[in-house]
């Protein structure tokens, strides 16, 4: 039980501090991809610190996630930087949607009725973040954060706490008055909740099957 305790703390903590991330973006007067190599430099740093001497065995799947990774973290800044905060990381967000897709796809596992609702539901919310959006910088800033939820889906790290997308804009709102649309706030709310949802559901589903089995 302290263990659990611990590991919720430090994801609270973990969350509050990724939150940030958009803030930061924000503030920092450099081109994207300066902003995503310094982030990776401090992140591998802080990873070499920490593993001390970490095992490269250049599998297929140790490949594919840093790729993936890679492809997430620069998208996220670019979209960070063209669109505003709260659509970059809640169509980010987004990203369980293609994990249910791409595990039916690839790996072979069943899509149940909880994933495609929560996909049809997710879709719809994503439309309305593109009505506020005329101008040519924030449409290409969405699709990056769109993109970057794809290639995020591609890592178990996408089962995050739910703290982070919605302190994200509430740090930028706060500290430099930008805020989103109001479709798109409405879009924002309609994928977090149904992303959200789904995982509720599926965690209570899984825990009752576990109970009837033994």
């Amino acid at each position: 039980m302290l263990q659990r305790r611990r590991a919720i703390i430090f994801l609270v903590i973990a969350s509050i501090l990724w939150s940030l991330g958009g803030l930061l973006i924000k503030l920092v007067n450099w081109n994207a991809l300066a902003i995503a190599g310094m982030r990776s430099a401090i992140t591998a740093v802080v990873l070499f610190i920490y593993l001390r001497r970490p095992h490269f065995h250049w599998s297929p799947a140790q490949v594919g996630g840093a790729l993936a990774y890679t492809c997430t973290v620069i998208l996220f800044v670019l979209a960070t930087k063209l669109t505003t905060v709260a659509n970059a990381i809640l169509l980010q967000y987004s990203a369980p949607v293609y994990v249910a897709l791409f595990g039916a796809k690839f790996l072979g596992e069943k899509t149940n009725w909880f994933d495609w609702v929560t996909i049809i539901i997710v879709l719809g919310g994503m439309t309305l973040f593109f009505v506020d959006e005329l101008a040519a910088g924030g449409w290409l800033g969405n699709i990056c954060a769109m993109l970057s939820a794809v290639s995020f889906s591609c890592l178990e790290a996408v089962l995050i706490p739910v703290l982070e997308p919605l302190l994200s804009p509430i740090w930028v709102l706060l500290l430099i008055g930008e805020t989103p649309g109001w479709w798109a706030g409405v879009g924002g709310m309609i994928v977090l909740l149904a992303v959200t949802g789904r995982g509720i559901l599926m965690t209570r589903v899984k825990s009752v099957g576990a109970a009837l089995s033994e």
